[in-house]
């Protein structure tokens, strides 16, 4: 696939939203989460399965997607009220189900 000269950070701004839904090699459907940026505009995160994502490993993939505009040590992450901790908890342990909103502290 040919580049359109646009990284993913310039498509946000673009939309307002990058990714979709999608289906794991398995055959599962993949869980995904809405990051809110402080920008107001709105990552979604494929993190697959909820029961084995860890906070830590949504950060790395939110840092990956954002091309390392928010570092995995400068994000704060907050579901429900709560600041998700990121430790061994699993985001189901935090209730994220999918197309849950994730709100992003730098």
């Amino acid at each position: 696939m040919a580049s359109s000269g646009y990284s993913k950070l310039d498509q946000i701004e673009a939309s307002g939203e990058v990714g979709a839904a999608e289906v794991s090699p398995d055959g599962q459907s993949s869980l995904v989460v809405r990051v809110k940026l402080p920008n107001d505009k709105t990552l979604n995160v494929d993190v697959g399965d909820a029961e084995s994502c860890t906070v830590l490993k949504l950060k790395e993939l939110i840092e990956q997607a954002s091309e390392n505009q928010f570092t995995v040590p400068c994000q704060r992450l907050v579901h429900a009220g709560r600041i998700l901790s990121d430790g061994s908890a699993t985001l189901a342990s935090h209730s994220v189900q999918d197309q849950t909103i994730v709100h992003l502290f730098p």
